[in-house]
């Protein structure tokens, strides 16, 4: 007996690949920084899919197809949530950084810009002897 809609294995498809689409970004964001080629990249990638595709297989193996479509969403869910959560740290460390550096620079222009009155007010004191 077949509980499901027509339409829903489509939709299931369509949340899975959003949510793969929404890690790959916060992958991106995270990893920007990170100096690897993309080739060292792309063997790390391919050196971890064996084990995740056996981790998958094997929880998926042991549950019913309602179950699995359920675990896979939370799984993804989790992943996601981790990813903007890791991205969400890393652009606010950004940010901080990009503060320091722009009060550090403001601090050098106040300081030459001290510095150019001073030397402003000496030139006219001496241009009015």
């Amino acid at each position: 007996m077949n509980t499901t809609h027509p339409g829903s294995f489509g939709r299931v498809l369509l949340v899975l690949s959003l949510l793969v689409l929404v890690v790959l970004v916060a992958a991106w964001l995270v990893d920007r920084n990170n100096h690897l080629t993309t080739v060292e990249k792309l063997n790390t990638v391919v050196a971890a899919v064996p084990s995740a595709v056996s981790s998958a297989t094997s929880d998926l193996a042991d549950s019913s197809p309602v179950a699995k479509t359920g675990d896979a969403l939370s799984k993804a869910g989790d992943a996601a949530s981790s990813a903007v959560s890791k991205a969400g740290d890393k652009a606010e460390a950004a940010m901080s950084e990009t503060s320091e550096d722009i009060k550090a620079a403001i601090a050098k222009q106040k300081a030459q810009d001290k510095a150019q009155d001073k030397a402003d007010a000496r030139k006219e004191k001496r241009e009015a002897k």
